[in-house]
């Protein structure tokens, strides 16, 4: 869920100058490991410091309370971006503490990462101001990943004592699992059959967008959704996908969006539906556009997505059963958090004030002017919060919504949320129907909603596509989704039996007829999410290690003559192999290969070298052996040889120049060798070399001078600019036989001496 927290505050870190990361490896003190002193070493000793969860939580425990209260509302809140400063400090105020109390402590341990949003670097001068003030303008604040994960909810208690409901009050029924899990599969298999692909400015391809709007389970929202949007889909989509990132269901890259392998997020499914809460809870958004609305309102303004885990927090500490008027606590809570403890003098309401009028705001700190603007935006503000109470908050399980007696909208904490948050047992479990499938023979058929959990999420969505949501939910079979599956390791025998424990009657034969005919397509091509391969140095050791794999029943199968591929990697037999070197194989290419002698001669350093790099030097090079070599890198380098044979293989084959200039440039990190140019050149086919004038050799003379300067004047002299013929380097020209005696006499009488 934090990997991009890790390399947000790492990031953040590194842009810290040396005297700011020693200044706070003192304050620090015995906390940071020993280590080097370059800057990048410094990084690393103070990182480990926070992402180690039991220094991390250690370090926490000794500051104050406020200070973990505002630590504690940040891990709630969007972690993966940073916060303003000075929103930061809003938000102190806003839940009763000072800012200079509160935030100073966290920046001075690190709790906090300050980033500067102008300037390349973190002076050490700006950290000393932060620890002093807790502010400074253009610096935001990222949090380590170690605190997010650990830290309890925060505790607000701002209006718990307000806005009580005039009872009796009426709850509407609150929406089951399947409402969010469906529509969260259904954005993830859109992106197992095609990543999701970005523009430049990071959204969505058009193309990609509208097949995810044309999904029928996307294109309807959920019952009892607040308001009727004709951009409600449109609307979810760009809400719900970074909440799909968070959750792990799929993986935010820089020019697309890609599935991730269901077993990785099946393994923690049975906290599927916690961690959707605490997606949801970090996730506020403007609402869509209303039928009477133009364009879609502007986004909550400042600390505003820090908003839905204070109300949270707030609710939960109201006594079990009690409700909230829901409008009143929004602006209290909206106030509070844009102008924090705002008393206006003068007040008057906002739509009589012009936008140029100013009003008197106090804070516990000081006396402030700020202009009726504000009070606007914590109009919007109350506008986005009410939207994601009634609606995403709701579907996640953490508030129920009712009507009081007067006919207002009230709300109240559900025991998922006091769980959550700390202030209440863990809720009693869903209740499931395990036989809630039923597919006829035409492949389609109904599924109970009582049977999507966040347990059974990942077997269902491995199996089934979903073509509708309402009271039951509409499934079909379908061949490109189930030979994808089965591409990707999902047995035949295994997905049948997965059917049956799900079918509430027995499965036609057209079914298992249909399922055997495409897994017996999908078996002629086998396609593995994650594999290690292991590689050994002779094809007697892989013989050896297959023989070792056999008599501990791995499943291991052969690749080549040196390569063994393992699909289970926590079940390799490391006790019995000595490890040369490891490689991710999806990362970027290593420098690996050098060029010797004229360039035509590679050598390859095996410990670095990756999978790819054998089938590339085999296009256009042949292995060479050469006893008499001492390689620099190991004994085990291998050389490879190029001439103008395995040149003329390679252009038969569709090499082109401009993939061998990028082959050099990736794995040797130098251009290509001018030798290698040349045989290029001369392997081209329909070219006579001996009849281009590209080479010519002639006899002549060669004037060498002992400055620059010197050759300089005599070429632009009058009288010896015509005797020069052309310039060959900085000190030396080029002069006709005929033409040296004139030089040599100019030479003299300009007192130069021409010595032959």
């Amino acid at each position: 869920m934090t990997d991009s927290v890790t390399s947000a505050a790492e990031f953040a870190l590194a842009k810290h100058s040396p005297a700011s990361l020693r200044d706070l490896a003192t304050t620090l003190g015995s906390y940071v490991p020993a280590g080097g002193n370059s800057h990048e070493e410094w990084v690393r000793r103070v990182s480990s410091v926070w992402n180690e969860p039991a220094s991390a939580m250690r370090l926490a425990g000794g500051l104050s309370e406020p200070t973990r209260n505002l630590l504690a509302l940040l891990a709630w809140g969007p972690h993966d971006k940073p916060i303003a400063s000075h929103d930061l400090a809003r938000i102190a105020l806003a839940i009763g503490y000072e800012p200079a109390e509160t935030i100073t402590a966290a920046v001075a341990f690190g709790a906090i990462v300050p980033v500067s949003s102008t300037t390349e670097s973190l002076p050490l001068a700006t950290r000393k101001k932060l620890v002093e003030t807790g502010e400074s303008e253009n610096v935001g604040f990222v949090i380590w990943p170690a605190l997010v994960d650990r830290l309890s909810a925060p505790e607000v208690n701002l209006t718990a004592s307000r806005h009580a409901a005039i009872e009796p009050v009426r709850p509407a029924s609150p929406p089951d699992t399947a409402e969010w899990a469906v529509r969260l599969t259904a954005l993830w298999q859109s992106a197992m059959l095609a990543p999701l692909r970005r523009t430049q400015s990071g959204g969505l391809h058009k193309k990609d967008r509208d097949t995810l709007l044309r999904d029928p389970v996307l294109a309807e929202a959920p019952a009892e959704w607040p308001g009727g949007s004709p951009d409600w889909a449109q609307w979810f989509v760009d809400a719900f996908l970074p909440i799909a990132i968070r959750l792990g269901l799929l993986a935010d890259e820089p020019d697309s969006i890609r599935p991730v392998p269901v077993a990785r997020w099946a393994e923690d499914s049975i906290h599927l539906q916690e961690r959707f809460a605490r997606a949801v809870a970090a996730s506020l958004t403007a609402p869509p556009r209303s039928p009477d609305d133009s364009e879609r309102p502007a986004e909550p303004p400042g600390p505003a997505p820090w908003l839905p885990a204070a109300i949270l927090a707030d609710l939960a500490l109201r006594p079990a059963g009690d409700w909230a008027l829901l409008d009143p606590l929004l602006e209290d809570f909206a106030s509070h958090f844009v102008s924090p403890d705002r008393t206006p003098e003068n007040a008057r309401p906002v739509e009589d004030i012009d936008s140029n009028d100013t009003v008197i705001v106090r804070t516990r700190s000081r006396k402030k002017v700020e202009p009726v603007e504000t009070l606007k935006k914590s109009g919007t503000c109350a506008a986005a919060l009410r939207y994601w109470l009634l609606g995403p908050a709701r579907l996640a399980g953490l508030v129920d919504v009712g009507t009081a007696a007067d006919g207002s909208t009230v709300v109240q904490a559900t025991a998922q949320a006091r769980f959550l948050t700390g202030q209440g047992p863990p809720p009693p479990p869903q209740p499931v129907i395990e036989k809630a499938l039923f597919l006829q023979p035409n492949l389609e058929g109904i599924l109970y909603r009582q049977a999507v959990t966040g347990q059974t999420l990942p077997r269902i969505a491995t199996l089934l596509r979903f073509s509708g949501i309402g009271p039951v939910l509409q499934i079909r079979l379908d061949e490109t989704w189930s030979r994808l599956m089965f591409g990707n390791g999902l047995a035949r025998e295994e997905a049948q039996a997965r059917l049956a424990e799900m079918s509430a009657v027995e499965l036609s034969r057209t079914v298992l007829e249909t399922y055997r005919t495409w897994a017996g397509k999908s078996d002629r091509v086998r396609v593995y999410g994650t594999l290690t391969l292991l590689e050994t140095q002779s094809a007697e050791d892989r013989a050896a290690l297959l023989d070792l794999a056999a008599s501990r029943n791995l499943r291991a199968f052969p690749i080549g003559d040196m390569i063994l591929a393992i699909e289970d990697a926590d079940a390799i037999p490391f006790d019995a192999l000595r490890l040369l070197a490891q490689q991710d194989q999806t990362q970027k290419p290593a420098i690996c290969v050098r060029s010797i002698e004229d360039g035509t001669l590679l050598e390859v350093d095996t410990a670095r070298s990756d999978l790819a790099l054998d089938p590339e030097l085999a296009r256009f090079a042949r292995p060479f052996s050469d006893t008499t070599s001492t390689s620099p890198w190991s004994a085990a380098s291998r050389l490879y040889r190029i001439d103008r044979e395995t040149l003329a293989t390679a252009r038969n084959a569709g090499v082109t120049e401009t993939w061998l200039a990028r082959f050099f440039e990736r794995r040797t990190g130098e251009p290509m060798p001018p030798a290698l140019k040349l045989l290029w050149t001369c392997t081209c086919p329909g070219v006579d070399l001996s009849k281009q004038t590209a080479i010519r050799i002639k006899s002549t003379c060669v004037l060498q001078t002992e400055s620059e300067s010197i050759l300089d004047g005599l070429m632009c002299l009058e009288s010896t600019s015509p005797l020069i013929t052309a310039r060959l380097g900085p000190t030396a020209a080029e002069v006709e036989p005929g033409n040296v005696d004139k030089l040599a006499e100019i030479a003299r009488d300009l007192g130069i001496v021409l010595k032959s």
